[in-house]
């Protein structure tokens, strides 16, 4: 997905982004969409090797919400998973007291 808004941005704002000098691809080539990937992938794993740049504004922008975007999901995700544990927990805790409860009042 945000291979595409970067590629909607470059299309739209020339020399949006900075490329390597050696990349000779234009717009709409596979090793241009390919880079675009690459950048995507980089910035959402907040590595952000400096190869690739974004120089407009808004090109930063979108770069600022991905790399937030990829901080907070893990993190996200990871609580829920966590939350959902100690719920599951709590739950069999208060069965097997109550459990316990009953064969103390059948005897």
């Amino acid at each position: 997905m945000w291979k595409y808004i970067y590629e909607l941005i470059a299309l739209f704002i020339p020399k949006a982004f900075s490329f390597p000098q050696s990349m000779t691809a234009l717009p709409g080539d596979p090793e241009y969409q390919s880079t675009l990937a690459y950048f995507s992938f980089v910035t959402m794993a907040t590595l952000g090797y400096g190869d690739i740049v974004p120089v407009h504004p808004v090109a930063r922008l979108f770069a600022v919400i991905e790399a937030l975007i990829g901080l907070l999901y893990p993190a996200t995700l990871l609580a829920r998973l966590v939350s959902l544990q100690i719920i599951y927990r709590n739950e069999s805790t208060d069965q097997n007291s109550s459990d316990e409860s009953r064969k103390h009042e059948d005897s």
